[in-house]
């Protein structure tokens, strides 16, 4: 986990999902994970959704961040899910259904 103060701008992140890194300079360690990056902004927005949609918030974030996730352990975590493809849009769901008024509360009483 990174946190990015000034590395990203919202126009830079928006669209940005998890990413693997390109072949060649794809870092391995003892454990021989490929890692993926995720990017979390405060501004975040999808493509193509209205300004104003709670799912933008499944990729929000306080400050802006970078999270290196090893592809291996997400495969395996994912494994164990029923059905992780429809983890997103469930995500998504769950936070249409909690509004923005919500959302930013929470936000607003973190310390």
């Amino acid at each position: 986990l990174i946190f990015q103060s000034a590395l990203f701008s919202a126009s830079l992140t928006a669209g940005i999902g998890p990413k693997p890194i390109k072949e060649g300079s794809t870092p391995h360690d003892a454990h021989g994970g490929v890692i993926q990056l995720a990017s979390f902004h405060p501004a975040y927005q999808f493509e193509g959704e209205p300004a104003a949609s709670a799912g933008h918030y499944t990729n929000r974030a306080p400050f802006p961040l970078i999270h290196f996730l090893r592809e291996e352990m997400m495969t395996r975590a994912l494994d164990q899910f029923p059905d992780p493809e429809q983890i997103p849009q469930r995500n998504i769901q769950r936070l249409e259904a909690m509004g923005v008024a919500t959302i930013e509360q929470m936000l607003k009483s973190l310390p």
